[in-house]
């Protein structure tokens, strides 16, 4: 299978030889030394355009040999790239330096597979592909606005001349693949598919979440057309064509993962799923690894299943139900189903660890501890089901062991090693001196005031959120924002869920889709309601003690059943909290909600 291999710059001194020097042409570089002809000389060919990459790397066959025939390539044309690439600037050439010696290494910071995916199917087609090679500078570009702000977003000002140099870049993006609109050749299509998945994380580094589902249903519609193809399951050899469409598989996957958290209640049963594509039947018990991307790929597809079992059962009102409640046997079975193929995965994976135990390098080690943390979610989720048959919404009080696992792994990855996390926010009445409100619009034409929930410089203590924040981190797989955002809403213990927070807010994350400041900030105003819902209470039974002390102190009737959002804006929306206290009540609509407005 064709490759590419990276060559680094190194700085040679011209030793002004003509045409070119010997130093620089023996290395296979082009002479930078000294200009033989006059910039107005200077045409736009591939040989002596003014931005050409000297480091690009070349494609070679894998017999070693320089040229090769499109025969001799799964993909017809589309790895089989100039020499040099050529850009318009030398703003591109720089952006897309950035992308790919910065933004792919963080994109993929703890997962081998997702390299698949960014050096294989990304920079690869960028070559060949001008869509993708703008989409490409312009990601690179928003990464590096992105990493010199303290949020999880760039900012929204538009004027700034790198911002405007990435807009520029998706707007030739896209019309290159107007362009070729329509076009059936394997390599458009492939091409548009690249396209649609950098465009949503263009979209989710700039806060636009509604826009980067838009982008990323588009890609799983895409998707499926070539997954339907008749050669894609065919029999034979594993060819590149097969394996770049097995990578967009487990990248589309990730992230619908997290798409489907993020969407409002309406939007959700809508949603197409993948389980088709993936595969989601019961899984052989002698179950084997080949790889730790092998075990993320798995766990992955078992957590996708969960969640749409979760969802059809909260579509007919099934999903943790009452105490004594009794769930119809298909139900169960599909539940029973789950429990054994999480826990095979979890044995294959003990097992790989201990076949390949000496082998295993610091980024292997933490890919473990990243499948470990997702693995306690998904268990943790399992286990809460027929928790509630018993307990109700108390269930989640009896997952404790698994929350102090997720904060621990959570801070091994991010390496924290603060003290006394639980006690570096700020509490309601320290944050309500700057607090503010909003005037919004309904469909009636109705008006409504909502508080805005603070930003996380707010809700950290001052000196905490300067002295401690770290730089912000954009990542393309999931990470430690979705299982810690989990802990920081499920918990009931104010000091366990305030360490989550705290996680959230001081190490500003974005990972593919989440993020980890509005994670934190959503579910600081949760535990705050339920607090000061729980004190209210002991307040009417006139109890003295006012202190939250364990998740015990609040009451089933005072805690926070769902959380939803309705987007009102491309980086506003309206978070209703629904209460338990009201719904009890039987209040129906906007008199069951706590509504706040989240801007990012």
């Amino acid at each position: 299978m064709p490759c590419i291999h990276h060559i680094p710059l190194r700085r040679v001194k011209c030793d002004e030889g003509k045409p070119s020097c010997r130093r620089c042409t023996t290395a296979g570089r082009i002479c930078d030394g000294y200009d033989q002809q006059s910039k107005a000389a200077i045409s736009l060919s591939w040989e002596n355009h003014p931005w050409t990459h000297s480091w690009t790397p070349f494609v070679r066959p894998a017999n070693g040999g320089v040229e090769a025939s499109p025969e001799s390539y799964a993909l017809p044309q589309l790895l089989l790239p100039p020499r040099l690439l050529v850009f318009d600037s030398a703003e591109e050439q720089q952006s897309y330096d950035f992308f790919r010696s910065r933004s792919v290494g963080e994109l993929t910071e703890v997962f081998h597979i997702d390299e698949t995916f960014w050096n294989l199917c990304v920079l690869q087609m960028s070559m060949t592909q001008p869509a993708v090679r703008y989409a490409v500078a312009a990601l690179g570009a928003m990464h590096r606005i992105y990493g010199t702000g303290n949020t999880t977003a760039i900012p929204e000002d538009t004027s700034g001349s790198q911002t405007r140099f990435a807009l520029e870049q998706c707007n030739r993006s896209i019309k290159s693949l107007l362009e070729r609109r329509g076009s059936e050749a394997r390599a458009e299509k492939l091409s548009t598919l690249v396209a649609c998945i950098l465009y949503t994380c263009l979209a989710s580094i700039q806060g636009h979440q509604r826009q980067s589902i838009m982008h990323l249903r588009n890609g799983m519609k895409l998707l499926d057309n070539l997954v339907q193809q008749k050669d894609v399951n065919n029999s034979g050899p594993l060819t590149s064509y097969n394996t770049q469409i097995q990578s967009f598989l487990t990248t589309l996957s990730s992230l619908e993962i997290q798409a489907r958290s993020l969407m409002c209640e309406e939007d959700l049963p809508a949603w197409p799923t993948r389980t088709r594509i993936r595969g989601s039947s019961f899984p052989p018990t002698d179950i084997r690894f080949s790889s730790l991307s092998e075990a993320r790929d798995f766990f992955e597809s078992v957590l996708s299943d969960f969640q749409c079992f979760a969802l059809e059962r909260d579509t007919e009102n099934e999903w943790l139900l009452s105490p004594g409640a009794s769930p119809r046997r298909s139900v169960m079975d599909d539940y029973e189903l789950l429990v054994k193929k999480h826990s095979f995965g979890v044995e294959a994976l003990e097992s790989f660890i201990a076949k390949h135990d000496d082998d295993l390098d610091k980024r292997d080690q933490k890919t473990i501890l990243m499948l470990r943390l997702h693995i306690d979610i998904v268990e943790m989720y399992l286990r809460v089901y027929p928790l509630s048959l018993k307990h109700g919404e108390l269930a989640w009080d009896h997952l404790e062991p698994y929350y102090l696992r997720i904060i621990r792994l959570g801070r091994q990855i991010l390496g924290c090693t603060e003290d006394q996390l639980s006690s570096m926010l700020c509490s309601p009445s320290e944050v309500e001196k700057t607090s503010t409100t909003t005037t919004t619009h309904d469909h009636s034409g109705k008006t409504h005031k909502y508080p805005k929930i603070p930003p996380a410089a707010s809700i950290l203590k001052k000196e905490q959120y300067t002295q401690r924040q770290h730089r912000p981190v954009f990542a393309f797989s999931q990470g430690v924002v979705g299982p810690l955002s989990t802990v920081a809403v499920m918990s009931r213990s104010p000091n366990v869920r305030r360490e989550a927070i705290a996680l959230l807010l001081l190490y500003p994350r974005r990972e593919g889709l989440w993020d980890s400041h509005t994670a934190g900030r959503v579910a600081w105003v949760g535990m705050c309601l339920e607090e000061e819902m729980a004190l209210e209470r002991r307040g009417q039974h006139h109890e003295e003690e006012r202190e939250i002390k364990a998740a015990s102190d609040i009451p089933a009737e005072c805690r926070v059943r769902v959380v939803d959002m309705k987007y009102i804006g491309a980086r506003t929306g309206e978070i209703h909290y629904n209460t338990g206290k009201q719904c009890e009540k039987g209040d129906k609509g906007e008199k069951c909600k706590v509504v706040k407005i989240l801007e990012w």
